[in-house]
């Protein structure tokens, strides 16, 4: 424990001296024995919410972060030879993958970007408000 880290010795003892003089000898076992179980509690607390923040916040974000890798893997590099106005009406599927666009292939691709980069500024204000931050 961090705190533990802080105090010495002597401001221990003086601790266990001031809480036998506060509530005598007969209470402070009773004290001690409710203090172990106030930190078991808080030590289980916090290990679920450590767990759902990974699951609702932590992992969305690499599931996001891996859909953009494999966006931009499937996308193909456009130079200008492969560039072709869109054609109204059905276009040919090429195999394996759907028929889509190239304009609606970048406008997802630049939603996904921006639903990142909102998540980033979130965690990014997070991080400076929170302690030690």
């Amino acid at each position: 424990m961090d705190i533990l880290d802080n105090i010495n010795w002597i401001e221990l003892l003086f601790i266990l001296i001031l809480g036998l003089i506060l509530f005598g000898p007969e209470k402070l076992p009773a004290i001690g024995a409710e203090m172990g179980r106030y930190t078991h509690k808080l030590q289980r607390l916090s290990a679920q919410f450590l767990a759902q923040w990974r699951e609702e916040v932590v992992d969305p974000i690499k599931e996001a972060r891996a859909s953009v890798l494999e966006a931009q893997a499937l996308a193909p590099a456009i130079g200008e030879s492969d560039y072709e106005p869109a054609k109204p009406g059905p276009e040919k599927a090429r195999p394996g993958r759907p028929a889509q666009t190239l304009v609606e292939r970048v406008a997802e691709l630049e939603r996904q970007v921006r639903e990142l980069q909102a998540t980033l500024a979130v965690l990014e204000a997070e991080r400076l408000t929170a302690p030690g931050g």
